[in-house]
């Protein structure tokens, strides 16, 4: 039943309206991310029922499908049905991109772990399709060079997998001038934007994904270290974090115009706290503001608004930021509490 309902959420990508929706059940909220760790075929029993009323319901809220169909490619690939996952990811990645302002979810994550799936079941045209679609999500979100190049190798490996060698080797050269060096006359301010070094510590565990949206998902792990480098825009509004607005016609997020998450690195204890007793003492006045978030707040979100309050402060000293497991998501509330 899921495949075809991936179907609709296709479909959903040109026929849902801003604010539609039906009211969201209290129990829906409190019961499924239970039922997800305790009894996964059940809990992928009642998705598909939730699933089924919002498509009967005429008026489909699209936070809670998007929620749903995120939480079910995750159990399907908890239950070995990776295929389904793959797909449901794939669905994902496109409604993201039809929905960017309402859902503000990052189509490139989706689109990546559909090729991750692809490219372990061997169906490698449909991971060379994942990972394309990837790739021009990260050039027009303007995207690290080093994102950029990773993209381009992963499907250099997979035109070599397709035996395609004209096609891997133009990847692999592409990746290569994606790292080469820029003329300096064209970078730091010139370019509209400064940069902001968050530190930051979370026991979020990884997702596996290798670009910085997305990098710490909303389960627990062991407490990691390390450093969220934040552009801000030389136009940024105190107060706000800036991102695209189809109200606007901004499609892609531009660091000239948008707070940026660019790279998120992690780095050993004695690394770290080498790098932040450097930073703190370097900085103006020696100090340093610990930021912890709320309730369903994401890591790269948590990430930009850290950035943003420092830069808003004119913090002369080091910005810390603790993110600890929450999901992003309607239906992972109750589970955050």
């Amino acid at each position: 039943m899921l495949r075809s309902a991936v179907i609709w959420l296709v479909a959903l990508c040109l026929f849902v309206e801003p604010g539609a929706g039906r009211a969201q059940s209290g129990n829906l909220l409190l019961d499924l991310p239970y039922l997800a760790q305790t009894d996964p075929q059940a809990a992928l029993a009642r998705i598909e029922e939730e699933l089924a009323a919002l498509e009967a319901s005429g008026a489909p809220d699209a936070r809670l499908a998007f929620d749903l169909y995120r939480m079910a490619a995750d159990l399907l690939v908890q239950t070995g049905r990776q295929a389904d996952a793959a797909d449901t990811l794939m669905a994902l990645g496109q409604f993201a991109q039809a929905q960017r302002a309402l859902l503000q979810a990052d189509p490139a994550e989706h689109f990546a772990a559909a090729a991750d799936l692809y490219r372990a079941l061997g169906d490698w045209p449909a991971a060379r399709a994942a990972l394309e679609a990837r790739l021009a999500e990260d050039r027009d979100g303007a995207r690290p060079a080093e994102v950029i190049a990773d993209d381009l190798r992963q499907l250099s490996d997979v035109a070599q997998q397709m035996a395609d060698p004209a096609a891997a080797d133009s990847y692999r050269a592409a990746a290569a001038a994606a790292l080469a060096p820029v003329d300096s006359a064209t970078r730091g301010t010139a370019d509209g934007y400064r940069a902001v070094d968050v530190y930051y510590g979370t026991d979020r565990a990884r997702s596996g994904r290798s670009g910085p949206d997305g990098f710490y998902g909303a389960g627990r792990g062991t407490l990691e270290l390390g450093i969220a480098t934040v552009t801000i825009p030389d136009v940024h509004v105190p107060g706000l974090v800036e991102k695209p607005s189809i109200w606007r016609l901004e499609f892609r997020a531009d660091p000239a115009r948008h707070v940026v998450l660019q790279s998120v690195t992690p780095l050993e204890a004695d690394a770290f706290y080498t790098h932040l007793h450097g930073a703190v003492e370097q900085s103006q006045r020696k100090e340093a503001f610990v930021f912890i978030h709320g309730y369903n707040v994401s890591f790269d979100k948590a990430a930009r608004r850290a950035a943003q309050i420092a830069y808003d402060m004119s913090f002369a000293g080091v910005p810390i930021l603790y993110s600890w497991p929450s999901a992003d998501s309607t239906v992972g509330y109750m589970a955050d509490a």
